[in-house]
């Protein structure tokens, strides 16, 4: 018997705004169409935290950018990537203005909060897209390590839970301590 190919479709950024499921949650890589289950409760709360931080520190001293979860980014053209980072940062000159929809470039920070039953695997292929794509930081939190490790073209290190975030050269002077995030949550967990 011979085996012939299925032609699948490869989807691009225009049929990924143009789809309308509610509440679904889908990204593109590499063309190929993935849902992603939304994030749980202490995933969502860890990712608006930081980009809560973040925008504190934006609006306090005046920088011109702006700070976000789940927002697609595009990562690559031809076949087409689009990612939803947990939280980002984006300075104003790197993606322009607001938009209603996807942001057309990769986010300069991106965040993502590692969920239990997420294969290693998984997040390498995120951190590779956003490295590839010209994200200049990415922030990966491990919750139940309360560790973050950061990965940047030329560095990779790990801050452990008594540590601190810096922004880097993309935003010089941030700094978030992973305690303080951490006692937040570990807060919330033992609320009735």
């Amino acid at each position: 018997m011979t085996a012939f190919p299925i032609q699948t479709k490869l989807y691009t950024v225009d049929d990924l705004i143009n789809m309308s499921v509610e509440g679904k949650r889908y990204e593109l890589i590499e063309g190929e169409l993935v849902e992603h289950m939304p994030p749980g409760d202490e995933h969502g709360t860890i990712a608006s935290l930081i980009a809560k931080f973040i925008w504190d520190f934006v609006l306090l001293n005046g920088i011109d950018g702006r700070a976000g979860v789940e927002s697609s980014h595009v990562l690559a053209l031809n076949p087409d990537t689009v990612r939803a980072p947990d939280a980002y940062y984006d300075s104003i000159a790197h993606t322009g203005p607001l938009t209603e929809s996807v942001i057309r470039a990769a986010p300069e920070l991106a965040v993502e909060v590692v969920s239990p039953s997420e294969a290693a695997d998984d997040v390498e292929g995120k951190i590779r897209d956003y490295l590839r794509a010209g994200t200049r930081i990415v922030w990966v939190v491990y919750p139940k390590t309360q560790t973050v490790h950061v990965r940047t073209t030329t560095m990779a290190t790990i801050i452990e839970a008594a540590g601190v975030l810096d922004g880097g050269d993309v935003l010089p002077g941030f700094s978030l301590s992973l305690s303080d995030l951490f006692t937040i949550v570990d807060r919330l967990k033992k609320r009735p």
